[in-house]
């Protein structure tokens, strides 16, 4: 069977080893950026895998065609857009404990204003303020601020005079779990990252929200742009500035 390629654009000037996602006919499958890397306009050929295939497609050095990771190819149409995706697959860019390995900002951020840095995250991977994908998420950063800050001043203020207090508190940090986990859950099924301890289920990243809160937002915000090429915007609704490229 003879096997037809499609040719890829590159969307930008890429370095090896960043990814982006190729979506056609509905169907969304990566391509890393091949051994020397690609400048923008730049067209490589790649099969489109089949059903059970790998959706990870791996340049070979040297060469215009593009090697899936199991070995099936199938054909595939030209058509649909491509854009580019920054995030590393199958692994968690940095560990959860290196918070501050780079910038100290985002470290101060998520532990004096956990929620803040949550929302940047949360629109910056398309959810919205519940952290569910495909809703509108153009001011999830600003919901998820808001709400943070009114109910920690309520807090402060019902805390100090009544009992109400510890119900804030308590509807406070189950919204933050809640709303962090089911982030955390996205960005390990966009970037096929395995579960840290207690199995490929919501129990693992509810854990690790829930133990090491601030440490996974880090984590998160740490993982889908290189730090030291895209630094942490504090007034940035992504966190990020208007350069960094966006993810599908």
């Amino acid at each position: 069977m003879t096997q037809q390629l499609v040719s890829v654009s590159a969307p930008a000037d890429l370095d090896a080893g960043y990814t982006f996602d190729a979506t056609v006919d509905g169907r969304t499958f990566t391509v890393t950026v091949p051994e020397g890397g690609v400048k923008q306009g730049q067209t490589f050929q790649v099969p489109y895998p089949e059903d059970e295939a790998v959706a990870v497609a791996q340049a070979a050095p040297g060469q215009q065609t593009i090697i899936i990771n199991n070995g099936q190819q199938a054909p595939m149409d030209v058509g649909g857009p491509i854009k580019e995706n920054v995030g590393v697959t199958g692994r968690w860019r940095k560990d959860m404990c290196a918070c501050c390995e780079t910038c100290f900002c985002p470290f101060w951020m998520v532990f004096c204003c956990p929620g803040v840095v949550l929302g940047q995250v949360m629109q910056r991977f398309k959810l919205d303020f519940i952290g569910q994908p495909g809703g509108n998420y153009s001011n999830t950063c600003t919901i998820v601020s808001i709400v943070t800050v009114v109910m920690s001043l309520l807090l402060v203020v019902l805390g100090s005079s009544t009992g109400v207090g510890s119900v804030v508190y308590i509807l406070l940090v189950v919204y933050l779990i809640v709303a962090g986990t089911l982030t955390r859950i996205a960005f390990r099924r966009k970037y096929n990252i395995p579960a840290s301890c207690c199995g490929e289920s919501c129990v693992d990243d509810c854990c690790c929200m829930y133990w090491c809160g601030p440490c996974n937002i880090c984590q998160m915000h740490r993982h889908t742009h290189d730090e030291r090429e895209y630094p942490y915007e504090l007034t940035s609704k992504t966190g990020l500035g208007p350069n960094a490229p966006e993810i599908v």
